[in-house]
Formats: structure tokens, C-alpha cells, sequence
């Protein structure tokens, strides 16, 4: 799930969050690891940029969102 929220909340003293990812994975299996792995080395450069965070903040639909970055 993801949360987009419009008013950015304090995470600690240096940083604001204003999207929250919420994951909830089942580790049991060795290729459910790897899609899990995957698809934090690609989210992680995505929090990174800018550009693409301001593209996920204004996105209207959450869950449609969760469903594109997990692919």
C-alpha cells in the first residue's frame, strides 16, 4: 500500500515524509526473496529522484500506484 499525504509529517529532525510505503511479503520461498529484493533495487533510486517523487505524490489513485511499482 501506499499513502501519499498532503501535508508532509516529520520523521526526524532533518526530514519530512509525505509518502509512506506500507509491504507486507511472505519470505518463505527463495523466489519470492528475489522479487521482493528486485523490487526494492529498483524503488530505492526512485526515492532518490525528485522528479519521480513529485510523479508518485500527485498520483490520484494509491493502490493503482502500489500495482505499477510492483511490477
Amino acid at each position: 500500500m501506499v499513502i501519499t499525504l498532503d501535508q508532509p509529517m516529520r520523521r526526524d529532525d532533518t526530514e519530512n515524509a509525505g509518502v509512506i510505503f506500507f509491504a507486507c511479503f511472505n519470505m518463505n520461498s527463495k523466489d519470492e526473496r528475489k522479487r521482493i529484493e528486485s523490487f526494492y533495487r529498483e524503488l530505492i533510486p526512485c526515492l532518490k529522484d525528485e522528479t519521480i517523487m513529485k510523479k508518485i505524490r500527485s498520483f490520484p489513485d494509491p493502490g493503482a500506484l502500489y500495482k505499477i511499482l510492483a511490477h
